[in-house]
């Protein structure tokens, strides 16, 4: 049992504590991020969006949970409640930890169709990555705020919610700031891009950004029908990596499906830099594999799509191939919409010191904002 902790006896009075969703597994008809919001809740009924009436926070798609199976007489129907929707939500703001002493759901304007039931609430301190469950199903009315009391405060930087389906318009939580979590350098701070395959429908110099921005899709955002997308980063000076932070935020419908990243410690121009990159081999349907260029393998698949694709055989196999500049960093690595993925040290290659990196798209999509952590040598 861990030893309770009680706020200073010169703690500040309890205030609402910022937070940001890091994953969310359902939100079809809402925009997720309202549900973490400061401002007055809106009250939609009356105003429709093409998915329906215009909630707030996470309202996730019915019947996820509901299942059927041929039986003797007949379908036989179930629900499995052990199918839920889940919420990751950080601490943010002023301070990344917290010492929470109440956690509230606030379910306005839904009233049969917000979620009844929290199965669970689990704060994560990650400071010493404590966990301890403060709420254990909890039922919830519509149109209602139920704030609960914690048996004792709780330091707090990480919160798992697993909830029923249906709608749930805020969640607060309350309490004093603790000290923050130590903080880990970004070595993109200064950076410079490169080597740019495409930028139809967005910028790629917002992914250096550090904080998230806005509540629309903004970000590095490509033209469809790519095998692959990139961008390269110089950085300042060479700088061991050890981890990475890959945010998708507000890429509901166009993230990148996969990522993977290269990295090199060259004096090299980048124009020869782009030369050096890991040819393709491309196995196509019939023949022989083929080795192509990076900087040409868009253009050489648009031409087998147009040439192979009126009969529908263009079933083409890409493997990226080894290069004596370029190393993987991060293997290819599938992405989820709408999310902060973050990957630990030991889930990269270890490269030693690193001078550039290229981050590659595959096949095309999205990207919000990149944060590599690391140590300048």
């Amino acid at each position: 049992m861990a030893t309770p902790i009680t706020p200073p006896a010169t703690a500040t009075p309890t205030e609402e504590i910022q937070l940001e969703i890091l994953n969310y597994v359902d939100s079809a008809f809402t925009r997720a991020h309202d549900l973490t919001s400061h401002a007055p809740v809106h009250d939609g009924r009356g105003t429709f969006t093409h998915v329906g009436v215009k909630m707030e926070g996470v309202e996730s798609s019915r019947n996820w949970n509901f299942f059927s199976t041929p039986g003797q007489d007949g379908l036989v129907f179930w629900r499995d409640h052990r199918v839920a929707n889940h919420l990751f939500l950080q601490v943010v703001g002023p301070s990344s930890r917290v010492l929470a002493t109440e956690i509230e759901f606030d379910t306005s304007f839904y009233t049969e169709n917000n979620v009844r039931n929290i199965y669970s609430v689990i704060f994560i301190d990650q400071l010493d990555d404590r966990k301890e469950m403060v709420v254990d199903r909890l039922l919830l009315n519509g149109n209602e705020n139920r704030r609960v009391k914690l048996s004792r405060p709780i330091p707090v930087s990480r919160v798992a919610i697993k909830m029923g389906e249906g709608g749930l318009t805020r969640v607060r939580i309350f309490g004093t700031p603790l000290p923050s979590l130590p903080d880990r350098n970004n070595v993109l701070k200064g950076a410079s891009l490169f080597g740019i395959s495409d930028e139809s429908l967005g910028e790629a110099s917002i992914i250096l950004h550090e904080k998230r921005e806005g509540m629309v899709m903004t970000g590095w955002r490509t033209k469809r029908h790519g095998a692959r997308h990139r961008v390269g980063i110089t950085l300042t000076k060479a700088a061991t990596i050890r981890g990475l932070l890959i945010d998708t935020y507000m890429h509901c419908l166009n993230n990148f499906p996969y990522i993977t990243v290269l990295a090199c410690n060259s004096t090299d121009s980048v124009e020869q830099l782009i030369e050096q990159l890991p040819k393709w081999r491309v196995f196509p349907p019939k023949g022989e594999p083929q080795l192509v260029l990076d900087k040409e393998i868009n253009e050489y698949m648009k031409k087998r799509d147009d040439t192979f694709g009126v009969d529908g055989n263009t079933r083409y196999q890409l493997a990226l191939e080894t290069s004596t500049a370029w190393h993987t960093l991060l293997p290819t690595t599938s992405l989820k919409r709408d999310t902060i993925h973050t990957i630990e040290e030991r889930h990269l290659h270890q490269l030693g010191p690193i001078t550039h990196l290229v981050v590659m798209g595959i096949p095309d999509g999205g990207l919000h904002r990149l944060i590599v952590y690391g140590d300048f040598i």
